[in-house]
């Protein structure tokens, strides 16, 4: 998918998304609306999306990283986030299909950097709106972050 093709993915969902106007679709993001745009934070950084597009800090987000959020800003729903219990990826309905190209993709990449992110967990936290779990009941570090609005991950790390 090209560049243009992203930009209007993401203006197609953000105009879908802001149908039910930016005060609503603030409060369903956890977010604040100002003047017509709905700011929240997503993957560390504020954002500020209105109808043509996602502005993260000083750049446009043009490309997958946009797309997730204006995904995000479309589907979005007023019930909490549901934090506990853990579910495994593997465990999610429908996820089978994908088992594989999530640890390749997602877990084994961490592995080489499990010192250095428990070394750094407690920054981590702060930036990712998180916070590192004290006493993870498995695993030598936990870590749960909310890259998105009612988007949260628990990490367990084991030392090697």
């Amino acid at each position: 998918m090209n560049q243009s093709n992203y930009t209007t993915l993401i203006r197609n969902n953000l105009q879908a998304a802001f149908e039910i106007g930016a005060h609503e679709l603030a409060l369903r993001l956890d977010g604040r609306s100002t003047a017509g745009v709905v700011i929240i934070t997503a993957f560390g950084a504020e954002c500020r999306l209105n109808p043509d597009g996602v502005r993260r800090g000083a750049e446009n987000e043009e490309g997958p990283r946009g797309v997730v959020i204006s995904l995000l800003a479309r589907h979005a729903c007023a019930e909490a986030g549901i934090e506990e219990p853990w579910q495994a990826f593997r465990e999610l309905p429908d996820s089978m299909p994908y088992v594989g190209a999530f640890r390749s993709h997602t877990e084994q990449p961490l592995v080489a950097h499990v010192e250095d992110i428990m070394t750094r967990a407690a920054s981590i936290a702060d930036r990712m709106e998180g916070r590192v779990i004290d006493a993870p009941i498995s695993g030598d570090c936990g870590l749960v972050l909310e890259p998105l609005p009612k988007i949260r991950l628990c990490y367990l790390m084991y030392r090697s």
